[in-house]
């Protein structure tokens, strides 16, 4: 499984630079921003980009070698090679994580204009259960139907990766919406712990759906 781990990082090939890259600004940005709400939603931001775009990478060139098709035929376990694209988004998402971490708690050391909060641990939780829950529903399409995981991540980018810009057109505040400020009135800690705990919980579900999927597949 672990050739199949590394194949994975190779097809990404150079957005391995970009990803260490964009986690870098986005904890620049966000320990610059004074609201803790804006600094949080540019740290998630940040790190949804970085793995988002390695899912594209990933689902388009497979599109293109049809990959799955000369896998198959090599003497590998297909529930192997599911397992692997699961660690594989797992390690990224940690790996963006770290990168987002020690660029926002270096930059409030380093730079003397920033005022926000760093990265804390509960909030990488949380960040990183949202982007699970995106996976969950994302790695079943991918071994179902490539040319439908194309149009569920086109649809994701629309809704997550353009809704700033959005609602700064429609003058929506997110930071002082209801929605956000009840969360701030939840025990962040234990929140953290059940959302994550619930997205893992999901995530092996889903592994075990893109299992039955691509067990069943002819190519």
């Amino acid at each position: 499984m672990f050739s199949l781990i590394m194949r994975d990082i190779r097809i990404v090939s150079y957005m391995n630079l970009f990803i260490p890259i964009a986690a870098i600004v986005s904890g620049y940005i966000g320990v610059s921003l004074d609201n803790p709400i804006k600094s949080n939603l540019a740290y998630l931001l940040g790190t949804i980009i970085s793995v988002y775009f390695t899912i594209i990478m990933l689902t388009t060139k497979e599109a293109k070698t049809r990959a799955n098709a000369l896998i198959v035929s090599l003497p590998i376990k297909r529930f192997d090679v599911v397992k692997s694209r699961y660690v594989s988004m797992l390690i990224y998402i940690i790996f963006a994580s770290i990168i987002v971490y020690i660029s926002s708690h270096t930059s409030k050391i380093i730079f003397d204009d920033v005022y926000g909060s760093p990265l804390a641990l509960n909030a990488i939780l949380i960040i990183s259960s949202i982007i699970i829950m995106y996976l969950v529903f994302n790695l079943p399409f991918q071994y179902y139907n490539l040319g439908k995981a194309q149009i569920f991540n086109s649809i994701f980018y629309v809704v997550v990766i353009l809704s700033p810009n959005i609602f700064n057109r429609l003058n929506i505040n997110i930071a002082e919406s209801t929605l956000m400020k009840n969360i701030l009135e939840l025990n962040l800690n234990q929140f953290s712990l059940i959302l994550f705990g619930i997205s893992i919980l999901l995530y092996f579900i889903s592994l075990f759906v893109s299992k039955s999927i691509y067990e069943a597949k002819e190519f």
